[in-house]
Parts: C-alpha cells; sequence; structure tokens
C-alpha cells in the first residue's frame, strides 16, 4: 500500500467496505498500513478524457485471508486526476468485493 505515497490527489477519497469513507493522505495513508497487501490486480480497462485531466481504471482484485479476515476478491475503480505539473494523482479509489 506504500504505492499510494505521495500519490493521492488534495481531498482524495478511499472507499473500502468495512469501514468509514477516508479522506486526505494522512488518514489514507495511516489506515493502508495497518491492512494486508493485495495478493493480486487485474485492471481490465482505462480511459482519460478528452481534457487529458482526468482518467479512470477498473478491474479486479484479490486479498489474502489475514487474522480473523477470510480471503476476499472483488472489482475495484480508482478516479485519476492530472495536476498542472503533470503528475496523475488518485483522487477516488472504491472496492467492491464479490
Amino acid at each position: 500500500m506504500n504505492a499510494y505515497q505521495g500519490h493521492l490527489a488534495s481531498g482524495a477519497r478511499l472507499h473500502y467496505p468495512g469501514t468509514l469513507p477516508l479522506t486526505g493522505e494522512t488518514a489514507i495513508m495511516g489506515w493502508l498500513r495497518t491492512q494486508p497487501p493485495f495478493s493480486a490486480g487485474d485492471t481490465r480497462f482505462a480511459e482519460v478524457a478528452q481534457s487529458a485531466d482526468l482518467g479512470y481504471a477498473w478491474g479486479s482484485y484479490a486479498a489474502p485471508a489475514a487474522g480473523a479476515n477470510p480471503a476476499e476478491k472483488g472489482f475495484y475503480l480508482r478516479v485519476w486526476t492530472r495536476g498542472r505539473d503533470g503528475a496523475w494523482k488518485v483522487a477516488l479509489d472504491v472496492l467492491q468485493p464479490q
């Protein structure tokens, strides 16, 4: 989950099952550090707006069993924004278990 460090847009939101929505890099990174990493991910589609400042990707994911949490798989949606400096940042990340 350290892949998010420095790659979250200002006001980024994280919507994962079993937790209230998280907003901002500090809250998101703090919570993600307590979670097991995903064991697999497969991007199935990605697209960028004609304006080249907004994009999204969706696909599937798998997470291993950890402690009392059973193994999980499902789908994700990630929305990206592009800043004036040209850097892409995650604005929204949503998981939907199967």
